[in-house]
């Protein structure tokens, strides 16, 4: 067993003690026993202080982003309120507009695939690639490519979020889909000093 996965059964028995002991829930980021530090709720989306990275040219998400996705995971697991997300992929404006779209598709699925295996219910999410049409900042060809998670949904509530896309999307046929009927609405706050996620 490598030290990574024995981090993993570490902080998994730690977590299932520590909900032994006591009656409320203690959901924690089980893939390194720690509070999320890289990922925190903001209003209508979740925030991220560190960049999801991936293999060029490719979907493949790298080993050193690998604490964002465990954190994003964490807390959406910590906040069932969180009914619907949207995990938006951008590119940059280099290359062909078409091959950015499919590529931003695909790392957004990538990134979806890897909650799902944290434990993030699929009915609570979804993957949109959106190009490279919506800038953050004209040229800043590292800015602009990234991925934002985008909440649609909270407590049973829309948001008033739609998308995580652009009117430039918008015109390139890349418009805001309605949140699919499976998508959760009941709302399921958090138990009391549950709510690490939510720090501002």
């Amino acid at each position: 067993m490598n030290l990574r996965n024995l981090g993993f059964v570490m902080a998994a028995v730690s977590v299932v003690a520590c909900c032994a002991a006591v009656s409320v829930s203690c959901v924690q980021n089980t893939y390194y026993g720690r509070p999320p530090s890289h990922a925190r709720v903001a209003h209508d989306e979740i925030k991220l202080s560190a960049k999801i990275n991936f293999a060029r040219n490719s979907s493949e998400i790298e080993q050193s982003s690998m604490e964002v996705i465990d954190d994003i995971a964490a807390v959406m697991n910590e906040n069932p309120d969180i009914n619907f997300v949207e995990i938006a992929g951008h590119a940059s404006k280099e290359g062909n507009a078409q091959h950015n779209t499919i590529l931003t598709q695909k790392r957004a699925n990538a990134v979806m695939e890897a909650l799902a295996e944290r434990g993030v219910a699929r009915d609570r999410m979804r993957a949109v690639g959106y190009g490279y049409y919506c800038e953050l900042s004209a040229g800043d060809h590292e800015g602009n490519r990234r991925v934002e998670v985008k909440i649609l949904r909270r407590g049973g509530n829309n948001t008033g979020v739609e998308s995580g896309g652009c009117e430039a999307a918008d015109a390139q046929g890349l418009t805001a889909q309605p949140i699919p009927a499976t998508a959760p609405r009941t709302e399921s706050p958090p138990q009391p000093g549950n709510q690490r996620g939510n720090r501002r």
